[in-house]
């Protein structure tokens, strides 16, 4: 199982291509063996596919400035 969950943090770094070689070769022959990384990288698919749907919105300037105004703020009372 211990395995299965460093295979499991790597699945992200496989769907987006951000492997070495060596490290898809790896991931891929544990995935043929691993059901429960199978389920997990299909999840995984169909939760990128659900976010690659939602429209590419830039926030305001305005927005930018009152949020790092108040992060600003808030790190001020924090001192």
């Amino acid at each position: 199982m211990e395995r299965c969950k460093s295979s499991a943090r790597r699945l992200s770094f496989y769907i987006d291509g951000q492997l070495s070689d060596r490290g898809k070769r790896i991931i891929e022959k544990h995935i043929l063996a691993c059901k429960h990384c199978q389920d997990q990288l299909i999840l995984f698919r169909a939760a990128r596919f659900a976010l690659r749907s939602f429209p590419n919105i830039k926030p305001s300037d305005s927005l930018d400035m009152n949020f790092i105004d108040k992060l600003n703020k808030q790190n001020s009372l924090k001192k």
